[in-house]
């Protein structure tokens, strides 16, 4: 293996053109990852590089592989951008999130409660319901392989990362190696220390390992070596997660996980989708019991036969494991796509409808406990589509509805072209984000009789000219817009929202003909901007604003060129969420904000005690939550000051 030379990748004529380093973010024993600039997509991504050059044989193969990673469109999957070969090196080019990874969650919590694991967990399994119905294995799920980032209204996103090496099933087989048992010793299933082929079910079983060691503190299976570990997979029965942990759980947690992690593949969750309604059907806030039978080991005889017949199996299974990791990623499987089921709703493709008894399939698809709060759809991407959206009709509960507060459809794959069979259906709140929504399908959705609230966020499959369709909703109140291909002229389109009186922007570069046309809505009470670039002198625009009341600005950075234009816009209030006040920068100065009544300051970086006291002092109603991190649980008194009247009560 030749030693990887960063200049020299970063030199290659078809990297240098499109992307620009930024920074390492790290390094493992196979590859190296950056944060890079494409200029192409003019956004920030990670690039992976295998550090072993490759033959021209394994660079075809990669390539093949890779493009069958690139096809998983999913909320819950990281998505390959880009790929391909730069001299000697395979890369491969994927969307950079911000988040920290399930396994160091588990590091600094030692365990997650269930209440708090369950909903990562669903989204686990939505994204697996995804990524097998398009043909592809994981065969290395575990906890350093789900990333966690914060999603919008304070929800946990899920992203399962290194789907990006796939194993092809076409092609030729001897680039996937017999007895090769891709995979980590603590999380594979038998039949893959086995050598033997794999389905779905052995990524059931890496599942149930995950789970486990969330909820218990550690894997069900932990030798002192990596064979000592296959070998326990292979043939030792699990201890209780009662009995690990010292905490009680309810049976059908107990039974959940068992199932799981059975030796035999027939005895395991047959798909995802049925792992996630054993997961659903527990109650969040379930009575812990102790079962003492919840965990039925195999019987000495099963498990004896299977330790002789692989003893000399694991060894040169696992000696294969390490010589393929030399050459490839711990990767994915690509399989033959398979036919949906009618019996099989959680891995329906975009087009198809469930059949069945309507009311039967209405309960499965939507939670429909509260009509005062509203609607959601229970199964996340891969459950609802076009075809089934009007099955909410036939849910026994909306029997005589007329009108729902909130339908919550975001995570599905849903266009939103069939909104329009619910044109019956009074629907004052939609939330439609993370979906493969199209322009037709927003316009579809904005003639929906009552709408008044409308939530858009990763909607990237919407082009520039998408919010033309909003025309159709001049009463809409409330408007949250984000998509990679909206740009200055999109947001123009929003002038006819004339009774708008919030307004959020989700990671958009906003110019001054956007924020020119934002001033003129004549209603605008709040805006709030999370992630958002600005051109210079684009938001004193707002200056212009007839009624703005509040400005947010979340997840931001707050540099000098934001706050002289920010300083022009007279509101009474101003939220900095998360947000980095760049150093140089002196919050004293919002005291000049005309009419600025209150700052509302939490967890942000780059805040000192002194700037808070100045801003009370200026006269200004101050709250704020401190910013604490593990390194230092209070740098400049803010906790203590918080409990102090020199800043005033917080809410």
């Amino acid at each position: 293996m030749e030693l990887f030379d960063p200049d020299e990748f970063f030199n290659q004529q078809e990297i240098a053109g499109r992307y620009q380093l930024k920074e390492k973010l790290g390094e493992g024993g196979l590859g190296v990852v950056y944060s890079v600039h494409d200029r192409t997509l003019d956004r920030i991504v990670a690039i992976k590089v295998l550090k072993a050059e490759v033959s021209e044989e394994l660079a075809v193969r990669f390539q093949r592989e890779a493009k069958a990673a690139a096809r998983l469109q999913q909320a819950n999957i990281l998505q390959v951008l880009d790929f391909g070969v730069a001299g000697n090196y395979l890369y491969l080019v994927m969307e950079l999130v911000e988040g920290r990874s399930l396994a160091d969650l588990i590091e600094e919590r030692q365990f997650l409660e269930w209440k708090e694991a369950a909903p990562l967990f669903v989204q686990i399994c939505d994204g697996m319901a995804n990524a097998h119905y398009n043909g592809i294995y994981h065969r290395d799920l575990k906890p350093s392989n789900i990333m966690l980032v914060d999603g919008e209204d304070g929800e946990t996103l899920v992203k399962i990362v290194d789907f990006g090496l796939a194993k092809s099933a076409e092609g030729d087989q001897s680039l996937t190696r017999e007895g090769a048992g891709i995979g980590s010793p603590l999380y594979m299933s038998p039949e893959q220390a086995e050598g033997k082929n794999v389905d779905e079910r052995a990524d059931i079983y890496s599942m149930g390992c995950l789970m486990y060691e969330t909820l218990a503190g550690e894997p069900p299976f932990m030798g002192a070596t990596a064979v000592e570990t296959i070998m326990k997979q292979v043939s030792e029965a699990p201890v209780p997660l009662s009995e690990k942990s010292g905490r009680t759980f309810p049976d059908a947690v107990e039974d959940c996980v068992r199932t799981c992690i059975q030796k035999e593949p027939s005895k395991r969750f047959k798909h995802f989708g049925l792992l996630k309604d054993a997961i659903e059907a527990v109650p969040i806030q379930a009575p812990e019991t102790r079962s003492e039978s919840s965990f039925i080991p195999e019987s000495a005889s099963n498990t004896k036969p299977r330790i002789i017949a692989i003893a000399t199996t694991i060894l040169a299974a696992l000696f294969c494991f390490f010589a393929y990791n030399l050459m490839t990623s711990d990767a994915p499987e690509v399989v033959p796509k398979k036919e949906n089921s009618p019996q099989d709703p959680f891995v329906n493709p975009i087009s198809e409808k469930i059949e069945g008894d309507p009311k039967t399939v209405a309960k499965r698809l939507f939670d429909v406990r509260d009509l005062e709060t509203g609607v959601r759809v229970k199964g996340g991407m891969g459950t609802i589509n076009d075809q089934n959206l009007e099955l909410l009709l036939a849910h026994p509960d909306m029997s005589g509805v007329e009108s729902i507060r909130n339908l919550d459809v975001k995570r599905t794959m849903i266009t939103g072209e069939t909104f329009d069979r619910l044109q019956g259906l009074a629907i004052s709140e939609v939330r439609v984000g993370y979906c493969p929504l199209t322009d037709k399908g927003l316009a579809v959705i904005a003639r929906s009789k009552g709408l008044r609230q409308l939530y858009l966020e990763n909607n990237d499959s919407l082009s520039k000219d998408a919010l033309k369709g909003l025309g159709q909703c001049p009463s809409l109140l409330y408007l949250e817009v984000s998509g990679k291909q909206l740009d200055d002229c999109s947001i123009t389109d929003l002038g006819a929202l004339k009774h708008l009186l919030y307004l959020k922007f989700i990671e958009l570069k906003l110019g001054k003909s956007a924020l020119k046309t934002v001033s003129g809505l004549p209603r605008l009470a709040t805006i709030n901007f999370r992630k958002c670039e600005f051109a210079p002198g684009s938001l004193s625009f707002l200056s212009r604003c007839k009624n703005l009341e509040r400005v947010t600005f979340e997840l931001s950075v707050l540099d000098a060129g934001t706050l002289t234009d920010l300083l022009k816009i007279p509101v009474k209030s101003i939220l900095l969420d998360r947000t980095e006040v760049e150093p140089g920068v002196d919050l004293l100065d919002l005291a000049k904000v005309p009419g600025l009544e209150e700052v509302d300051i939490a967890q942000c970086k780059g805040v000192t005690r002194a700037m808070l006291v100045a801003l009370r002092k200026a006269g200004l109603r101050v709250k704020f939550k401190p910013l604490i991190t593990r390194e230092d649980k209070d740098p400049f008194g803010l906790e203590e000051l918080s409990k102090s009247k020199m800043l005033g009560p917080q809410e």
